[in-house]
């Protein structure tokens, strides 16, 4: 119970008031200023509802100003995309057929030309049936018709205008709205000239050959953006017009008028309607009579690039409908605040009369009844109350502290309070401090020790919870104490069992062999058992406050999160078994159950986590054969994937030979053809087949490469022009970059070899005309999407989309697309190695890909890209240097493969270098000490006998100090690469190497401002 520490025992002590003012003189008072009060009141009144009056319906104007000017500005920005979209079409649609239509031109009449007329025809056909046109002519630069796809007749005088212009312009050209007959659609068409050369069209050799005519029905796609209205409205709509001689004429289908368009027209004498307004130049704001005479409000703007005009419009009964009604409501309430204010002041002068004799009246009761109401109060109060007087004797007493202390009032009256109230503490059994004497000493409200007992009269014990607070009289000083407690004795017990039966439960908790947890809603342990630090191999105190992620390694953490979330989002247990690594590689199959944590009120606060190491007693054949099938088919990848390495390798050292050599013979031979022209078919098969290995070590994750922060639209950009030679001109490919795109970390080289290969598949998936469509997006993934999509984990990416309307797979090619030299084609068109090598690029770049296909639907690929959350600054590719001779610098050159160093040894020798042979890093180090400081350059391979190329740097540098360092291998050691990417700053040489390229490498490495 709270307790007031200001309560006052004296109901006869209150204060007097001086300096009353007389009722006659008070009344006086208020009637003399009474009437200028109610003049000045009700005049301010009128003022403020005139002026929010006048505030409001200017707002209101200028909000509907701002409501059709906004409908009218999108409708505007429409029409203007539309058209824009339909010219470029047709500029598209015109170079496709350019060839088809010369030759059907150029055939001769007879059966071969009737024939190339039904396949123009056909493919005519498709195109009106892929963008919805309603008919498609091919004319003569004359207006003749030569093929119709709809039998229609389209065509008449305003169109040979239209054409004379297009081949003036050479450009497609818009004819107005129109339609030929009565009841016959109103028609949009576009005219696009063809040529007969296949150059520019602004070429001035070329010649008219044909035009195509584009149309389409206005109820389709133009009426749809002007009929359409952002919110619900009874009169609301927007008009399309054009000034047609004197008259205005309506292009579309208005709202409140049957077949309006080219029908209705307004002669430009009625000055009073907004339409007229507009077409006479005076665009914006109007209030004018509408078509069927209607008060209306309106906002015009002219289309661009045409003769059309744009209104939007609402009555504006409906416009003005709310502010009216406002308004009459303000009105009522001035009116009611008039009466109101006017009536309240007339009652104060009748309610200061009643005051003084209601405030006499009121004294009186008080007093008598204070005494009673203090008697009822300690009655009603559950708890038991004592008060005792400034000395500690006894006063008061409710019948709940009788009841506890065994005390009745008349025997307690006037004893010590301590006699009465005898408190112990329950364990050491010693006597409580008087709580008397705290509250006197610190004059305010204190509270009792936990651990309180009440010794009653009879002996009898209650454990209890109680406070004091000081009693004051009206001058602030303590006039006495009381005290409230409460029995707590079931509480008391009910809490003792509970901390019992908690050390019970953390006994068998602790002592359970199954592993046992505790999470947060967050996913942070709160507790755990012995068995589960055992199985962490972690101590409690290294699990309390962590996450999965800081324990456990790999994506299991992300898995268990996943299944948390899911748990706290579900509020239903979740069952699982679960394969976990350990620091080493072993992995052991974990039966856990999982169960929701709720508070009083059904809260999720937290999870309940029981686990059981069940690896070895697995024994259901079914679940053993499709783990051993995942974990063959990962193997076999990885396996392939080191072959791959390993071969690579060996394979690049002998190709460095092939093609070192053949490029010396080369330069050495004179004119015998005959020989030039093997040593160049060697030299040819090599640079293939260094091709195939760069394949390999992309597949198996060890291609080096040159990683840069890049806009992944910025690079695709520069392969556009490429890739449309590539796949050629059967094939339209569709770029559709995304906006404000994160940048992303990744070699360029590699991004193109991704997008080069994707393309050719879909190339040669497309049989005949087709479309490859490559776009880009930002994806956040979060657990819940992962869940369901195996493969997928979560975080933000950057992802490429590259898709073809060809063939398609089924569902064994798509499980095995991804495998090293698993190919669809004949023998000899493919190596198989095109997906293998985009597979090994995205996983080098720690991304992953998605695959749908379907038969005879087309293939997509996602490939998604981690997002590069480090500075924003992007890298630029430097401009490769001019190949440029030595100027007798000296380069120390060690490798262990004899053939290899001879051949480099020549090549560098050629370029004006002085060059230092070393077969081993011992023999390298006896060179450099022998020749302390006057080496410019170590070339050494990385991986050899004795030390790898980094140790042998270091070694080298106690006498080279300033030697500058270049690289060469047949793949890439983890001593100067991780993870397949090299170092930044380090100099690299990829075997096998040209000449060139040796030469532009040691020149570089010679150059740079790093050792």
């Amino acid at each position: 119970m709270k307790i007031r520490s200001d309560f006052s025992t004296d109901p006869d002590k209150a204060p007097k008031k001086n300096n009353e003012v007389p009722e006659k003189s008070l009344s006086a008072s208020i009637s003399k200023w009474l009437k200028p009060i109610l003049i000045v009141v009700l005049i301010a009144l009128l003022i403020s509802g005139g002026w929010f009056y006048f505030i409001q319906r200017r707002e209101k104007k200028q909000e509907i100003i701002q409501s059709l000017a906004a409908v009218a500005q999108l409708k505007t920005d429409q029409i203007q995309d539309w058209r824009r979209d339909q010219l470029e079409d047709a500029g598209l649609i015109a170079p496709m057929i350019q060839s088809k239509v010369q030759q059907f031109l150029a055939e001769p009449p007879g059966e071969n030309q009737a024939k190339l007329k039904r396949e123009l025809k056909d493919f005519l056909g498709n195109i009106a049936a892929q963008h919805d046109y309603d008919n498609i002519l091919l004319v003569s630069p004359e207006g003749d018709e030569l093929i119709n796809i709809a039998g229609m007749i389209d065509y008449d005088d305003a169109h040979a205008v239209e054409l004379h212009r297009a081949f003036e312009t050479e450009k497609p050209v818009f004819l107005d709205l129109h339609s030929l007959w009565e009841d016959h659609p109103v028609h949009l068409t576009v005219i696009s000239p063809l040529f007969s050369e296949t150059g520019s069209l602004s070429s001035s050799e070329s010649e008219p050959m044909a035009a195509l005519f584009l149309i389409e029905h206005a109820s389709k796609f133009l009426y749809p953006y002007i009929q359409s209205w952002p919110v619900e409205s009874e009169t609301a709509e927007t008009l399309l017009f054009k000034q047609d001689g004197d008259d205005v004429l309506f292009l579309n289908e208005l709202r409140h008028y049957d077949n309006s368009a080219l029908e209705l027209r307004i002669p430009l004498t009625e000055e009073e309607v907004p339409a007229v307004q507009a077409v006479l130049g005076n665009h914006g704001y109007f209030k004018g009579i509408d078509y069927r005479g209607e008060q209306t409000a309106a906002y015009s703007l002219p289309i661009p690039d045409t003769s059309w005009h744009l209104l939007s419009k609402i009555d504006t009964r409906e416009a003005f409908a709310e502010w009216q009604f406002q308004s009459v409501i303000m009105l009522i309430l001035l009116i009611g605040l008039a009466g109101t204010f006017s009536g309240a002041v007339l009652m104060v002068n009748q309610g200061e009369k009643k005051k003084h004799f209601r405030s006499l009246y009121q004294s009186e009761t008080k007093r008598r009844s204070l005494a009673e109401r203090q008697g009822v109060i300690l009655r009603a109060i559950g708890d038991a109350v004592i008060a005792a007087d400034a000395k500690g004797k006894v006063e008061l007493m409710n019948q709940t502290a009788m009841d506890l202390t065994g005390w009745g009032l008349d025997d307690a009256k006037g004893l010590p309070l301590e006699t009465v109230f005898s408190i112990i503490h329950t364990k050491s059994r010693k006597p409580v401090k008087n709580p008397f004497i705290l509250v006197m000493k610190s004059g305010s409200v204190v509270g009792m020790a936990n651990h309180t007992s009440l010794i009653a009269k009879n002996g009898e014990e209650h454990q209890i919870a109680d406070s004091g607070a000081p009693i004051r009289d009206e001058s602030g000083e303590i006039s006495g104490v009381v005290i409230v407690f409460r029995d707590v004795t079931e509480e008391y017990r009910l809490r003792e069992e509970l901390r019992s039966s908690a050390a019970l439960l953390s006994s068998i908790f602790d002592s359970i062999p199954d592993l046992m947890f505790f999470k947060d809603t967050q996913g942070s342990y709160i507790s755990c058992n012995p068995s589960f630090e055992r199985f962490t191999g972690k101590k409690k105190e290294e699990i309390i406050g962590r996450t999965d992620k800081d324990i456990f390694l790999e994506n299991f953490p992300a898995f268990l999160q996943l299944h948390n979330s899911l748990l706290t989002k579900n509020e239903e247990s979740i069952q699982n078994e679960e394969w976990v690594t350990f620091p080493g590689g072993e992995q052991r199959l974990l039966h856990t159950l999982r169960s929701p944590c709720t508070a009083a009120d059904g809260t999720v606060i937290g999870m309940l986590g029981i686990g059981r190491d069940i690896s070895k007693r697995w024994k259901s054949d079914k679940e053993k054969e499709e783990l051993n099938e995942q974990m063959r088919h990962i193997r076999k990848l990885e396996s392939v994937g080191r072959l791959a390495g390993g071969v690579a390798h060996d394979f690049n050292n002998m190709l460095s030979v092939i093609q070192g050599f053949a490029e010396i013979s080369l330069s050495s031979i004179d004119s015998k053809r005959e020989l030039k022209n093997n040593l160049n078919e060697i030299l040819n098969a090599a640079k293939r087949s260094a091709d195939i290995t760069g394949k390999l070590l992309a597949f198996a994750r060890k291609q080096t490469i040159d990683v840069k922060r890049i806009d992944l639209n910025e690079t695709l950009e520069h392969m556009l022009t490429m890739l449309r030679h590539l796949i050629g001109e059967n094939i339209n490919l569709k770029w559709i970059p995304g906006k404000t795109l994160w940048p992303i970390e990744a070699d360029p080289s590699q991004i193109d070899q991704i997008l080069t290969n994707l393309c050719i598949n879909g190339r040669d998936a497309i049989d005949g005309i087709g479309q490859i469509t490559i776009e880009t997006e930002n994806v956040s993934l979060d657990y819940d999407y992962c869940a369901h999509h195996v493969g997928f984990f979560p975080g933000d990416f950057v992802v490429l989309t590259i898709s073809d309307n060809g063939c398609g797979m089924d569902k064994e090619t798509k499980e095995n697309i991804f495998e090293p030299f698993f190919t669809t084609k004949h023998v000899g068109e493919g190596s198989g190695l095109g997906l293998s090598t985009v597979y090994g690029i995205v996983r080098q770049n720690e991304g992953f890909i998605n695959l749908y296909s379907e038969i005879g639907k087309g293939s997509t690929f996602r490939i998604y890209l981690p997002r590069y959350t480090g500075d924003n600054e992007l890298d630029t590719i430097k401009p490769r240097k001019p190949l440029i001779q030595g100027h007798n610098e000296t380069i120390l050159l060690v490798e262990d493969e004899q053939a290899i160093r001879e051949m480099a040894a020549w090549m560098l020798e050629h370029f004006n270098y002085t060059v230092l042979e070393a077969e081993s890093p011992s023999k390298a180090l006896q060179i450099g000490e022998k020749k302390r400081g006057s080496i410019d350059l170590l070339l050494t391979d990385v991986v050899m006998p004795e030390m790898n190329g980094h140790s042998l740097t270091e070694e080298l540098r106690k006498y080279q100090p300033d030697i500058k360092v270049l690289y060469m291998s047949g793949y890439t050691a983890n001593v100067i690469v991780h993870q397949g990417v090299l170092d930044r700053g380090l100099n690299f040489l990829q075997k096998p190497f040209s000449q060139l390229d040796l030469a532009m490498k040691v020149r570089e490495a010679l150059d740079s401002d790093d050792a």
